[in-house]
């Protein structure tokens, strides 16, 4: 409790004291080891161990990113820092050396500042739900529920949109009603192709009280209905039949997806009938 409790006052912190020194042992860079639900923090903690004996080498590789270094970044053409691309690159062998450094024992990160941090929060949480871990689920669940900073709350919730099991359909819907965390629920659902996923957006799409909300709900349905998605994940199926499945699942949410975004356009007007096609396309 304490420990939440801290987190939620982190907002209220001075931009001075975002200057990082260095992060302290056996705590993680978003989360407390206490902030996890005990049996799956001992479940985490006892598969760390594992990987760490089966491949330290990810580990290092994870340690060795460079781009949130000033030194690097700073030879950008955009110089913000930026390590991504790097994770994701060492592939799904770093999900265990992610979660540790996200969730138990973050490396020194000397002098790091607010940006630079953040830009290591967003790579690790992303490339969670890219590589749709659900060993993560834990760490991204408790990541969105407690966690106030945008960069953090917008990481988790497409990761846990990517991942699009019964719980973190459940956290993300719930988070709908929190005026904090809404603009990333309704982000990350648009990630979880599945009907449930649609019919939520579908109807916050309906019920929207400004463009900034309608805007991401229409790029959301864009993701949530695209085509491309749809095929590539029938094209992953075993056989014809699943294929078919994925296929008329995919053509249902497509048609959720367009009526609303139909309706918004038609019943608006000016800006916010603009904000219509970002899905529509």
């Amino acid at each position: 409790m304490k420990s939440t409790i801290k987190k939620l006052l982190g907002a209220a912190i001075t931009a001075a004291s975002l200057l990082v020194a260095s992060n302290a042992a056996d705590d993680g860079l978003v989360l407390e080891p206490a902030d996890l639900p005990s049996a799956e923090r001992d479940a985490l903690q006892d598969a760390i161990a594992q990987a760490k004996a089966d491949d330290p080498e990810a580990f290092e590789m994870l340690h060795n990113i460079k781009g949130h270094l000033p030194e690097t970044y700073k030879k950008f053409r955009n110089p913000i820092p930026l390590v991504g691309r790097e994770i994701r690159a060492i592939g799904p062998r770093a999900v265990m050396p992610v979660i540790e450094a996200l969730a138990f024992d973050m490396w020194d990160v000397p002098g790091a500042t607010e940006a630079e941090l953040n830009a290591l929060k967003y790579g690790m949480l992303d490339a969670l739900g890219r590589w749709r871990s659900h060993d993560s689920a834990a760490v991204l669940q408790t990541a969105f529920a407690i966690d106030n900073n945008p960069v953090v709350l917008q990481a988790s919730a497409n990761s846990l949109g990517k991942l699009c099991d019964d719980g973190s359909l459940s956290i993300l819907e719930t988070a709908l009603g929190n005026s904090e965390r809404r603009l990333a629920a309704l982000s990350g659902l648009g990630h979880c192709r599945r009907p449930a996923a649609a019919s939520l957006l579908t109807d916050a799409l309906d019920h929207a009280s400004n463009n900034q909300e309608r805007q991401v709900i229409g790029k959301a349905l864009g993701y949530v209905g695209s085509s491309w998605a749809w095929e590539a994940m029938a094209r992953n199926e075993n056989d014809a039949k699943a294929a078919a499945s994925v296929r008329k699942l995919g053509l249902e949410v497509r048609r959720m997806a367009s009526a609303a975004l139909v309706r918004s356009f038609v019943n608006s007007k000016g800006a916010t009938r603009a904000a219509a096609p970002v899905g529509l396309t």
